[in-house]
């Protein structure tokens, strides 16, 4: 699995290579609830993909009432209580495509979440320990869907950001990786909205158990076709 095109593939975390965006929708539910507000106010898919700061801001202008509190820690703080309850559970095939990649290309990982929830990702999955560089929402001043954080990756792996191939599933992730010049597949297994994801990707993929490192489908990768209906 080599190609000309593609120097290196960067991997979002959450909604990507693990299943909890669900929790995202959950926890923000939580939240309100524990200070008497609600229903939230606007689609929770918009969330996806946004730091904890930027989520809880997002949420405190649909509801002025919480004002007062600090959102982002309480989704935050809520987030990482339910993992610790439930565990992590993967997009099914994401650790064996990543092995798949990592004997042949670098790979970097840009996620919204904190440095600890990639711990724990490590932890318990230590194949993903192999990630030559992270960069987390801790290290940017501009939430997704700004480029920075996947410029930023590309800079601390020395990688032209034209010829990085970006895996995301959230809409906020795919306008930062085509903002940042770089290549985009969208992971539609917990899509918020699959046809706006589709939309805005190079490739699709439902997960990566289709996924075949031995018949590349598109220059140096193997990448399937999505089932945008589905």
């Amino acid at each position: 699995m080599t190609s000309g095109l593609i120097d290196a593939v960067l991997f979002d975390m959450d909604g990507t290579l693990i299943h909890t965006e669900h929790h995202t929708d959950d926890v923000v539910s939580r939240v309100l609830a524990s200070h008497r507000v609600g229903p939230l106010r606007f689609d929770a898919g918009e969330l996806h993909g946004l730091t904890w700061g930027a989520a809880g801001r997002r949420v405190q202008q649909s509801h002025p009432e919480l004002q007062s509190v600090d959102v982002g820690a309480a989704l935050r703080e809520a987030f990482s209580e339910v993992l610790d309850q439930e565990g992590l559970c993967l997009i099914p095939g994401s650790n064996r495509f990543f092995s798949a990649l990592n004997d042949s290309l670098p790979i970097g990982l840009y996620t919204s979440n904190v440095r600890s929830e990639v711990d724990r990702l490590q932890r318990e999955y230590p194949e993903f320990c192999a990630l030559q560089a992270v960069v987390t929402g801790e290290d940017v001043v501009h939430s997704k869907p700004h480029p920075e954080g996947y410029l930023l990756l590309a800079s601390q792996m020395q990688i032209d950001p034209a010829r990085c191939l970006v895996f995301e599933d959230s809409i906020a992730g795919l306008q930062a990786a085509r903002s940042a010049g770089m290549q985009t597949v969208a992971v539609l297994h917990g899509s918020a909205d699959r046809k706006t994801a589709v939309a805005l990707s190079d490739h699709a993929i439902d997960d990566y158990t289709g996924v075949n490192p031995d018949q590349p489908m598109i220059p140096g990768l193997p990448i399937i076709g999505p089932s945008v209906d589905a």
